[in-house]
């Protein structure tokens, strides 16, 4: 297989990575890393910006404060910013950067956001009193576990293309981002810390947590510009 052909097979699995069906989409995504890490195709498919919509479960209201936290630390894994988007009584997430990275932090947030609420239907399943407290306590424990197994983006990295996402965003979706994504974005719990007091939910959220895989994959081009990220998702 020549550059070219793995090029055009790399743009074909992100096309396919947004098919409704899971599996199918996971393929592609593992298919499209695999060929961008074998022939170093980084520099030719990173380049446009984008978009990728990911639901929240959350009906036209505002997200938990778990999603947002996820949200968050997806986008500084992959170097997007994060907005949110409500209409027909739903809310969702829409990731914007620079290709491919939208599509895979929608597909890595939609799979971690499942896996934490199924998680939280399991812990909180034991309980009958203060079920709000064990949750948030819970969550906040899974977020920190999966916080530890990634390498976030740093500001000077993120500022790299902020200029051309927030461009993107105007023009497409007529929102005014200011530089410091506070308006539009759902960028909360920056830094995720221990509460004060760690009790058994934060402990048993901290071991489920980490059963969620996700590793980063494929590296950056040699230039002094970062690329957008892209990230390495195994379920077990």
């Amino acid at each position: 297989m020549t550059r070219d052909d793995a090029l055009r097979r790399v743009r074909a699995c992100l096309r396919l990575s947004k098919s409704s069906n899971a599996h199918e989409a996971a393929a592609a995504l593992r298919q499209a890393q695999k060929l961008m890490e074998e022939f170093n195709l980084e520099a030719e498919v990173d380049g446009a910006v984008g978009a990728s919509d990911a639901g929240t479960r959350s009906r036209g209201g505002a997200v938990p404060e778990y999603v947002a936290i996820l949200v968050n630390l997806v986008s500084f894994t992959f170097g997007v910013r994060a907005f949110e988007r409500k209409g027909r009584g739903r809310t969702t997430v829409c990731f914007v950067g620079v290709e491919p990275a939208p599509e895979m932090a929608s597909y890595v947030f939609t799979v971690l956001r499942r896996q934490l609420e199924a998680a939280l239907t399991r812990h909180t399943s034991r309980f009958r009193v203060n079920l709000d407290k064990r949750r948030k306590l819970f969550a906040h424990g899974w977020l920190l576990a999966v916080r530890s197994k990634v390498d976030l983006k740093t500001p000077l990295e993120m500022a790299a293309v902020d200029t051309r996402i927030r461009t993107f965003v105007s023009r497409e979706f007529n929102v005014v981002v200011e530089a410091d994504g506070d308006d539009a974005s759902v960028r909360k719990g920056q830094n995720i810390r221990l509460p004060k007091r760690v009790t058994s939910d934060v402990v048993a959220g901290y071991v489920a947590g980490t059963s969620a895989q996700l590793h980063h994959g494929v590296g950056r081009s040699g230039g002094s510009t970062p690329t957008a990220a892209v990230g390495r998702l195994e379920l077990q």
